[in-house]
């Protein structure tokens, strides 16, 4: 695939077209807008809803209120996304919106070519089965950040986990990587993304030692949160000694090879006492209130499924709009989504927002610490350049409050 190239007079107007829209979209953030005349700067894009693998801990066939698919993303509906959104945002991420493979979608490789027509930060979110060697040379051409869910280091976990082997992932990133050296490029990068439950907690320090072998740019990790009963001893909530002994290797052996990592931090395990802690409330169902900042997704950021159904974010599934049936704005700005972004940061939001790893919630005790593990696996300086680090610095004590948002993610 080879790329259009664009002149310097095109490429200097798209970088003024998407400052203006960020500059835009930080005052009406800034103002609570419920009404916006700019563009979201990140689109969470789905291109189909379809999947080649059957994954064990996967939930896509239980808790979905939007149900998958077996659709694609129609032509009506990018047209609208290409000629409205894309020449907009600073990233684009394909994948995450849904649990369905996007190089499953039939017309793959001609919506990609659409896209990199467009310099933006381009992430893809994959199980990494579905490349061939073209693909593999487009990726790296493009320059791509690829996000690999990868749930094993050794093939007979893998295959018990994801029913695939684990070496034609490496060998995925092997090609990958390849072309981009090859190409010169260094913006080309692979993220290992692991899902971490009882059958594979052990093998973390070996997957942090692949990582290296490879070329990975970075080896995350986060809870498992089991959709079925049958998985629930699954979760590292029953098993903290573990969790932390294997979590500890796997830092140490990152130090020792310089291996960028981001893991969940350890459990907290109390010791065996005969009086209660001196916060213990007896009265108490187990239950806490946990507070965070303020939430601009729907300001900022919108998640476009393979039927062209609009919602907020990855964490709620209520419809904003349908592409199909309506025009990019008119969706943006829907009655809905103008509510949403009413209620999203008042006392009372909607249940999605309570829930929210990111906002205020109500859990019991077990689910908390799976939730805490997870949201400290976030990658908290992504999520805080830009607009809100901006918004954050120009409040009073500004630094205080970003102080304390990265150390609720565990940065300091």
């Amino acid at each position: 695939m080879a790329l259009a190239p664009i002149t310097d007079q095109e490429r200097a107007e798209r970088k003024q077209r998407i400052a203006g829209n960020k500059r835009l979209n930080i005052e009406e953030i800034k103002r609570e807008a419920p009404v916006l005349e700019s563009r979201p700067t990140h689109a969470v894009l789905s291109l189909t809803g379809r999947c080649n693998l059957d994954c064990a801990h996967c939930g896509i066939r239980k808790g979905r209120r939007i149900p998958l698919s077996a659709a694609d993303i129609s032509d009506e509906v990018f047209d609208k996304i290409d000629r409205d959104l894309l020449p907009y945002v600073s990233r684009v991420t394909l994948g995450g919106g849904n649990d369905a493979e996007q190089m499953f979608a039939r017309k793959w490789d001609y919506y990609f070519g659409r896209m990199c027509k467009y310099d933006f930060e381009l992430t893809l979110q994959t199980n990494g089965t579905l490349y061939n060697d073209d693909r593999c040379r487009q990726l790296a051409e493009r320059g791509v950040i690829i996000r690999l869910s990868i749930d094993a280091a050794t093939d007979e976990t893998f295959r018990m986990i994801r029913g695939a082997s684990v070496e034609r992932l490496y060998d995925f990133v092997r090609n990958t990587l390849a072309y981009s050296k090859a190409m010169g490029r260094n913006d080309t990068q692979v993220h290992f993304s692991a899902t971490l439950c009882e059958s594979n907690i052990r093998e973390l320090p070996l997957l942090v030692e692949k990582g290296k072998e490879l070329g990975v740019e970075r080896v995350t990790a986060h809870h498992l949160r089991p959709h079925y009963e049958h998985q629930r001893y699954q979760s590292l909530v029953y098993h903290k000694s573990l969790t932390n002994d294997c979590i500890a290797q796997a830092i140490e052996k990152a130090r020792e090879l310089g291996q960028p990592v981001d893991f969940p931090e350890p459990f907290e395990i109390p010791a065996m006492t005969v009086e209660p802690p001196e916060d213990f409330d007896e009265s108490s169902s187990g239950g806490c209130q946990i507070k965070t900042f303020k939430c601009f997704w729907p300001w900022t950021t919108l998640v476009i499924d393979e039927r062209g159904v609009v919602t907020p974010c990855g964490s709620s599934t209520q419809i904003m709009g349908d592409l199909r049936k309506q025009d990019f704005m008119e969706a943006w700005n829907s009655k809905k989504y103008q509510a949403f972004r009413k209620q999203v940061n008042s006392e009372k939001p909607e249940t999605d927002c309570r829930t929210c790893l990111l906002g205020r919630r109500q859990v019991s005790d077990s689910s908390m610490l799976a939730l805490i593990g997870g949201m400290k696996g976030f990658d908290v300086d992504r999520m805080l350049r830009n607009y809100v680090r901006d918004w954050l610095l120009s409040k009073k004590n500004g630094e205080k409050w970003l102080y304390r948002v990265r150390k609720l993610a565990g940065r300091v």
